[in-house]
């Protein structure tokens, strides 16, 4: 059995299977991207080993030890120990804010293949189902997986009140309209054929306003000065659309050429 695991993450790390240790790094930085990590994950629990929070998995001797303690975990609910929250007011009250502005950019192409979204574990571990209802409705529903993922990075990256929690309960819904609404952040999704960007914006970088009516809050000079933190995060949503604009150039101008 442990054969087969040490096979899986293997071919995440580059590496063969023998020299994978207790001390051996899996995590993030280890298999380089977010979306691997989650893809390992995935993969694994394809394959029986069902891991219900592992962000704070560092080697594989952790992993072994929440793998042995996996058959008393999985009588517990996921949803009674990280619930899907849809007003944060409680997690911002209890916590330290460090609300912001975060974006991400995903390769449409790291995103699995599938015959069926409903039953795989990549899918079921970071998306809800009614997410994965959404995105299997879609002409391409990849692209549209790819673009709630980027979201969700946004939001732990905007607010790291969100770190450690599992996906698929960062719960992204849609207005009639179609536009992406999540609890407190205003989100905005875009993406090519081959890339896919989230970008999400904390409401509650001011607690005296909203960004509903961000063309007052500018203009009274007052306000302004008593909200630095406002003007200062509307700079980096400038600075990081300017940046996946030019990501967006130079990756049409490396397939160009």
């Amino acid at each position: 059995m442990e054969e087969k695991l040490k096979e899986i993450i293997a071919s995440y790390l580059n590496i063969t299977a023998s020299a994978i240790d207790g001390k051996t790094l899996i995590n993030r930085q280890a298999v380089s991207s977010s979306i691997i990590l989650h893809r390992m994950y995935g993969e694994l629990a394809n394959e029986g080993f069902v891991v219900e929070n592992y962000t704070d998995i560092n080697s594989y001797g952790e992993l072994l030890k929440k793998l042995s303690n996996a058959e008393s975990s999985s009588q517990v609910d996921a949803s009674d120990t990280f619930p899907i929250i849809s007003n944060f007011d409680q997690l911002h009250s209890n916590a330290s804010s460090n609300a912001g502005v975060g974006i991400d950019i995903e390769n449409i192409s790291a995103f699995p293949e599938c015959y069926d979204f409903r039953e795989d574990e990549f899918y079921k571990n970071n998306f809800s189902s009614e997410e994965i209802a959404y995105c299997v409705l879609k002409k391409n529903p990849i692209v549209s997986f790819a673009g709630l993922f980027s979201a969700k990075e946004a939001i732990v990256k905007a607010d790291n009140n969100y770190s450690g929690r599992p996906f698929k309960t960062i719960v992204i819904s849609h207005d009639p309209a179609g536009k992406a609404i999540h609890a407190d952040f205003l989100i905005s999704i875009s993406h090519t054929e081959n890339i896919a960007v989230g970008i999400a914006i904390s409401k509650k970088i001011n607690n005296d306003s909203s960004f509903s009516n961000l063309g007052t809050i500018i203009n009274q000079n007052e306000h302004t000065k008593r909200s630095p933190v406002l003007l200062i995060s509307l700079i980096a949503l400038i600075i990081s659309v300017i940046s996946l604009l030019i990501a967006v150039f130079c990756f049409k101008l490396v397939h160009i050429n």
